[in-house]
């Protein structure tokens, strides 16, 4: 079986973003993977719909520009996790797990934030 991507990948952040995130030591056969970056990027989405019980991708045209920035950052770090972790010899000892750590903690900051979302709108003080 031949798993594809989504007609939806790449909705709620660039590649460049992601591989930005995995550093400049990143395996580079992996960040050139455009199909399984694709996937992975199909992959997170899903993931971020099911861990905030919500469908940003049947409203994101009209999210506001603050909402598609943490949704972006969100995903990007989290496919930027999947790049480290599929080959991390590349990296200088502890490099790897350093920007695992911000990456998960940018994504579990942006998570809690979207799970507690209640509109689509940003209030203007």
């Amino acid at each position: 079986m031949v798993w594809t991507a989504s007609t939806t990948a790449w909705t709620y952040c660039a590649s460049g973003s992601a591989i930005f995130k995995a550093g400049e030591n990143a395996d580079a056969t992996a960040i050139a993977d455009a199909a399984n970056l694709a996937i992975l990027s199909s992959e997170i989405q899903g993931r971020i719909n099911a861990e905030t019980r919500r469908n940003w991708y049947t409203t994101y045209s009209t999210l506001p520009s603050e909402i598609k920035d943490m949704l972006s950052l969100a995903s990007s770090s989290a496919i930027a996790n999947q790049i480290i972790k599929s080959n991390p010899s590349g990296y200088f000892p502890g490099e790897p797990e350093l920007l695992i750590n911000v990456n998960y903690d940018n994504y579990k900051e942006c998570i809690e934030f979207l799970k507690n979302f209640k509109s689509n709108s940003i209030q203007t003080p």
